[in-house]
């Protein structure tokens, strides 16, 4: 499994990459970044200067459930330490429960489920072109806790961002305000008995991974959810 990424460009000298044998599969690549904010992260003790929010990708040639991923679309990443690619490559598209996270070991179905259930809690609006700010960071900031600390054996799940092997600054002080009320009201279905479906990974050994929520049928991709600041204050 890759180290994703501090969400930091850069551009290879590779044109390609070997298609993976999976049979969902999509060529990605990153073009811009969305919504979010800048934020200090330490993971196990070292400093990553990241975007935390939405990063733009232009998907196609998706095949099986991945083909519904065509065109641009907001993505996630899942680590903090490895990097996205603007060159186009094959991504394996898996659902999140066949994957292992970049964590793995006895706590992967815990931590699977505490990150599916942040999609249940967003219900679509993470990929909001207009969502706030902070809404999308604390989004990405949360994927990012659940994967390196979330457990259920602990306490509050060991969610803390000021400990543990995740930990996060802006501007060298604790996340506050608007980033922290809609950290807090994503978490709170962490620990509940949330169905993974529809949740997906895209992972390239080249590239980081990406997480993203392809609804299924009839569902409403923006659903309001009461407590977060959604959407950008119009000045």
């Amino acid at each position: 499994m890759i180290r994703c990424s501090a969400c930091v460009a850069f551009v290879s000298a590779l044109a390609g990459v070997a298609a993976p044998s999976l049979a969902d599969i999509v060529v990605a690549r990153h073009i811009a970044n969305g919504r979010g904010l800048s934020i200090q992260a330490f993971l196990d003790g070292q400093l990553h200067q990241v975007f935390a929010g939405q990063l733009i990708h232009e998907l196609q040639s998706g095949t099986g459930v991945a083909a519904q991923l065509e065109g641009v679309r907001n993505l996630y990443c899942m680590e903090v330490d490895q990097f996205v690619s603007d060159i186009n490559r094959v991504f394996n598209v898996d659902p999140l429960d066949e994957l292992p996270l970049p964590e793995s070991g006895p706590l992967f179905d815990a931590r699977a489920g505490a990150v599916a259930s942040l999609f249940k809690s967003a219900a679509g609006l993470e990929e909001a072109d207009d969502a706030a700010n902070e809404f999308a960071a604390a989004f990405a900031i949360a994927i990012w806790e659940m994967v390196y600390d979330y457990d259920p054996n602990v306490i509050d799940g060991n969610i803390d961002l000021s400990s543990g092997r995740f930990r996060v600054l802006r501007n060298g002080s604790p996340i506050s305000g608007s980033t922290l009320i809609n950290f807090n009201s994503l978490i709170t279905e962490a620990g509940e008995n949330i169905s993974k479906n529809g949740v997906y990974t895209l992972s390239n050994d080249a590239a980081q991974d990406l997480i993203v929520r392809i609804p299924t049928p009839g569902s409403t991709s923006l659903l309001a959810f009461g407590g977060l600041v959604l959407t950008r204050r119009k000045r």
